[in-house]
């Protein structure tokens, strides 16, 4: 498992697989291979900045603890929110808008899947200088 990173969103995400990785492992896969994997932990009332994928599809499955979700799809007038246990997942297709929060006493374990895979830049002091997530102001933000 990669290195814990605290990520601009608010939570912290550690790389399971990433397109280098990947690479490593079956050498000539395009750009690394189809997909990314990374766990994730959201601490007790911890909320996410909202953001967006806008070349990915990401699906959330919760290990442990109680997720709130709250998302707002392309064709949605408003975010809709779903609370998630153990065992559950949520699918976020590119361009839908997504915010993660963990309104429990315990902190929330999830793994994440995004395929094309998702793409971070980390300098050498291992701060996140570039990524595939755009962070946003809020709900209706461009």
């Amino acid at each position: 498992m990669g290195e814990a990173l605290a990520v601009p969103d608010g939570t912290v995400v550690m790389p399971l697989f990433n397109p280098r990785d990947l690479t490593d492992m079956k050498p000539g896969l395009p750009d690394g291979g189809p997909f990314s994997i990374a766990a994730g932990e959201i601490a007790p009332g911890t909320r996410s900045a909202i953001h967006v994928l806008p070349r990915s599809t990401q699906v959330t499955v919760v290990l442990s603890g109680t997720l709130t979700v709250r998302m707002r799809g392309l064709a949605d007038a408003s975010p809709y929110t779903l609370r998630l246990g153990a065992r559950e997942a949520c699918l976020t297709l590119p361009g839908e808008r997504l915010q993660f929060g963990n309104e429990t006493d315990t902190p929330v374990h999830v793994l994440y899947v995004v395929a094309p895979p998702y793409r971070a830049e980390v300098d050498v002091k291992g701060d996140i200088i570039g990524e595939d997530a755009v962070l946003l102001d809020g709900w209706d933000a461009p």
